[in-house]
């Protein structure tokens, strides 16, 4: 099995910054319209901003198992199954982690529950 250098040893977040902040009023353009667009489209998934934010939450924690026992996931096989296998896991984290309250994360896990 080839390793994979790891990129964030390679990433200077001081010099990602400066770069940033030197440029800012050329790239702020860009980046409003990208996030606008990825925002319209995520909310489009669940037309709910933060089921989509407790999926992505959910699904890095998976990816974060797999990272941690060395394994490497190729987007098809992570998406083969069309199933997550999630640990157990705290409403009280999710509700920390991602700063929705703890009532609403409840409900919207209830939510998509019922859709599966």
């Amino acid at each position: 099995m080839t390793i994979i250098p790891s990129v964030s040893a390679q990433i200077d977040e001081k010099e990602i910054f400066k770069i940033i902040s030197n440029n800012f009023s050329k790239l702020a353009p860009y980046y409003y319209v990208m996030m606008s667009n990825w925002l319209i489209r995520a909310y489009g998934v669940q037309n709910d901003i933060d089921k989509y934010l407790i999926l992505l939450y959910l699904i890095n924690r998976d990816l974060i198992i797999f990272r941690r026992n060395g394994l490497i996931v190729s987007y098809d096989t992570f998406y083969k199954e069309r199933s997550l296998e999630i640990d157990k896991i705290n409403i009280s984290d999710i509700s920390k982690d991602l700063q929705i309250p703890k009532e609403s994360v409840r409900r919207k896990i209830i939510e998509l529950e019922k859709k599966i």
